[in-house]
């Protein structure tokens, strides 16, 4: 006959039913029963902190790609601003070398 003063869950012969619970029986996430709810917070930590890791990935791949994209796009301005300043000096010398040479053409 179960004893009464156990609950109708615990088997009378289960030689855990009145020993302190041990460490690893605390800390064990897969346990069910009353720790299910513990392991329940334990999963949703862990997948928050997963999703919270991707998430920072995800936002550093972004960022590393608008940084890089940002260097494009300043090379590509510094490198219009080389060549525009390039064409004005050829147009300086030009002008000037037409105006060492050959003087004032309308005089």
């Amino acid at each position: 006959m179960a004893d009464p003063s156990q609950p109708s869950s615990v088997s009378p012969l289960d030689p855990t039913a009145n020993s302190p619970l041990s460490y690893s029986a605390v800390t064990d996430p897969r346990l069910s029963g009353q720790f299910g709810v513990a392991s329940s917070f334990d999963e949703q930590l862990r997948m928050a902190m997963e999703l919270s890791c991707r998430e920072q990935e995800e936002m550093d791949r972004q960022q590393k790609e608008e940084e890089e994209e940002l260097e494009r796009i300043l090379q590509l301005s510094l490198t219009e601003k080389l060549l525009q300043q390039s064409v004005k000096d050829q147009n300086i010398r030009s002008v000037s070398e037409t105006q060492a040479g050959g003087g004032n053409r309308y005089s």
